[in-house]
């Protein structure tokens, strides 16, 4: 699909984005066509994005998100999480790019993820746009876990 947009509109200053999952593969896709992206609450990409041989220098690559989010956050790992609960297997810690997160009052909860939950944050807050840092290249995802030969 990227492909088709660039072709029908060469001059054109494509920018991906996505919320979530959404965020991820905008992320992805960012590697892959060197398109800048802005991710809001998305899980880490790094380990998907390595392991596909996509992972290039590119850093046109912001991960909205907020300290109080799991899923962003990387924290919402192992059997007993709330995510392996409901059925999903989280153990993506690291993102590409730049991260530029928020630090609202409350818990960590999975609320936190939700787009209008984001939204609530924000707006009942007087929160300015957090400032982007590159990520912490030396991450690693399920550094936990322990793999056999």
């Amino acid at each position: 699909m990227f492909l088709l947009v660039k072709s029908t509109y060469p001059k054109a200053n494509i920018w991906l984005t996505g919320h979530s999952l959404g965020g991820s593969l905008s992320a992805a896709l960012s590697h892959a066509y060197q398109a800048p992206s802005v991710n809001f609450e998305a899980p880490g990409e790094k380990l998907f994005v390595t392991r596909k041989g996509l992972m290039s220098e590119y850093e046109h690559i912001y991960h909205f998100g907020n300290v109080l989010d799991p899923l962003f956050t990387g924290s919402c790992t192992g059997i007993f999480s709330a995510c392996a609960i409901a059925g999903y297997a989280m153990e993506s810690v690291c993102h590409t790019g730049q991260e530029c997160v928020w630090t609202p009052r409350g818990r960590p909860n999975l609320q936190a993820h939700l787009l209008w939950g984001i939204i609530g944050l924000i707006s009942n807050q007087n929160i300015e746009l957090p400032a982007c840092q590159p990520v912490n290249r030396s991450c690693v995802d399920c550094g936990w876990w322990k793999f056999v030969e």
